[in-house]
């Protein structure tokens, strides 16, 4: 299957004190919160809306395009809006106007709510640029491969399959890799995909618009944002990940076939209670080109190597418990298939040409 690759703005939020607000019909008021030392909550002032205070932690509206949010930023409040483009179009973009499209539409949306925001000095406050492959196989197989340089964060949400998030605490960005069409399936406005199509996402998250001005100094504004090249954006992201993670350059160690009676041997005197399991695991590993019949076979001879010198009354009960195991080794076949030194190369290529290789030019 061809790899193909997207790149584009996933989440963007705009911030600005200058707001009018005339109709609070369509917003959710958040009562005032207590502080530590209080005893009941002091009063918040957000805005004015018809001469009226409005006060409370935050007033918001959420729709499946936008999120609108007042609240208190730095020493004043502010009206934050925040919109997901790649949502909106299926896919990421980079294309500035069309992500402005997509603004003007939620600004007219909250001007026919009598809310008016002036865009033109918002700051940017989130940046998010979103990487969508379709790799050959889902993102379990590759999870192992992908090492943080960082704390990483727990998640608590809905789980993606694997989720990987990098960068916790109060720093400015985060790296974040998940399976995509999973995502999608399970998302209240998402589209499910085809099982037969593994889609995995990169994300390079930049917060705090001190976060934008060191990583992509052009977009520190919203007007500035419409006029960044898509370079910037590629050197952004890409400063993200190598700030946050590394591919797994270790390779498996595989034992040598000529060994395999020594190892048998030792895996009976280390795990005497477990060694046939353990055994098993050594010879597939050993023979993997060989098929489940030979493996067999070849478990049945070690097994004579492995009793040699010991009590043989079990020996046919033994034999019996091998042919048992014939599921487990196909079983570990499979995995050993997915986990062999040329599978795994194949995957760490193919992970460094997705999200990493296309970017490196910008550096």
């Amino acid at each position: 299957m061809e790899n193909t690759l997207n790149i584009g703005i996933d989440k963007l939020t705009l911030s600005s004190p200058y707001f009018e607000i005339k109709d609070t019909l369509h917003l959710n008021i958040n009562p005032s919160t207590k502080k530590s030392g209080e005893r009941e909550a002091q009063e918040t002032y957000l805005f004015s809306a018809n001469g009226n205070e409005v006060v409370g932690s935050k007033a918001f509206l959420n729709t499946p395009e936008f999120n609108f949010t007042v609240k208190w930023l730095g020493n004043k409040p502010q009206a934050i809006l925040q919109l997901n483009p790649s949502k909106y179009l299926d896919t990421p973009t980079l294309c500035t106007d069309t992500v402005h499209d997509i603004v003007q539409r939620a600004r007219h949306c909250l001007n026919t709510l009598k809310i008016d925001v002036d865009l033109e000095s918002a700051l940017v406050s989130r940046l998010d640029i979103a990487v969508d492959s379709k790799l050959k196989r889902t993102f379990r197989e590759y999870k192992g491969l992908i090492v943080g340089k960082t704390a990483r964060k727990q998640e608590n949400k809905v789980d993606y399959t694997d989720t990987l998030t990098f960068g916790i605490g109060k720093g400015t960005s985060q790296f974040c890799a998940y399976d995509k069409g999973k995502e999608r399936e399970v998302s209240q406005y998402g589209k499910p995909l085809s099982n037969s199509t593994p889609y995995t996402r990169f994300e390079a998250r930049i917060f705090r618009n001190k976060g934008i001005k060191s990583k992509v100094s052009e977009a520190t504004t919203y007007n500035g944002f419409l006029n960044t090249p898509d370079a910037s954006f590629h050197k952004a992201y890409l400063h993200v990940v190598n700030t946050h993670v590394q591919l797994q350059q270790t390779q498996i160690d595989m034992p040598d076939i000529t060994s395999t009676a020594e190892v048998m041997k030792l895996m009976m005197q280390k795990h005497p209670r477990t060694w046939l399991v353990n055994s098993l695991y050594i010879v597939v590993s050993a023979h993997s080109d060989k098929s489940t019949g030979d493996v067999i076979q070849l478990l049945d001879c070690a097994l004579d190597i492995a009793m040699e010198g010991k009590d043989r009354t079990n020996i046919h009960r033994q034999r019996k418990n091998l042919f048992a195991l014939e599921t487990e080794a196909s079983f570990l076949r499979k995995r050993l298939s997915q986990n062999s030194i040329d599978v795994r190369a194949e995957k760490q290529r193919e992970l460094f040409d997705t999200f990493i290789a296309p970017f490196q030019y910008a550096v």
